[in-house]
């Protein structure tokens, strides 16, 4: 696992897959092993793989916060909506609370076609850190959808403020200043 850990922080991803792969077939009660294995297959994009990396990880450790968060993530990769929304709305009743999670529950209930609760989400997240250019992103996509152009706009600049690089945030800008004629 450590070997696949130090792989993993130098950015050598498909060798630590390959170690990880190892330790988790050493050790298949190890939780820590597939969480990493997990979080070693979404940076490879591997998102399916990583979802059954994580489900072992929460079978071996059920309490663990930050698996079920990545869990709840690489759903929303693969499409898998409600599940990741089941999730994520299962952790904030066991009482987890942060921005990330506030976040990703607005990016669930967009998905899933529930604006005002996507909204309301993008809100509390922003309202916890007021830097969170994608929940900035996720609010300004709220506002379009509601046909508030206006607003779409003013949040889709005050992403931008924040990461310029930002080409979803750029793509979504010009798509609602071309939707008020600009």
């Amino acid at each position: 696992n450590d070997w696949g850990v130090n792989l993993y922080r130098a950015n050598r991803m498909d060798e630590a897959a390959e170690k990880l792969v190892y330790a988790v077939d050493v050790d298949p009660g190890f939780s820590g092993a597939h969480l990493n294995l997990g979080l070693v297959r979404t940076s490879l994009q591997e998102f399916e793989m990583a979802a059954e990396a994580f489900e072992k990880a929460l079978e071996i450790n059920p309490g663990q916060t930050d698996i079920a968060l990545n869990s709840a993530i690489t759903y929303l990769m693969v499409g898998r909506y409600s599940e990741s929304l089941d999730r994520l709305k299962d952790l904030q009743a066991k009482g987890a609370k942060s921005s990330e999670l506030d976040f990703w529950l607005g990016y669930a209930y967009l998905a899933m076609g529930n604006n005002a609760a996507a909204q309301e989400n993008f809100e509390k997240s922003i309202y916890s850190n007021s830097t969170n250019y994608m929940a900035l992103d996720g609010l300004g996509c709220c506002y379009a959808l509601n046909g508030q152009h206006p607003e779409a706009i003013d949040k889709f600049t005050q992403c931008l403020a924040f990461n310029r690089d930002y080409a979803l945030g750029h793509l979504h800008l010009a798509r609602s200043l071309e939707a008020v004629g600009r």
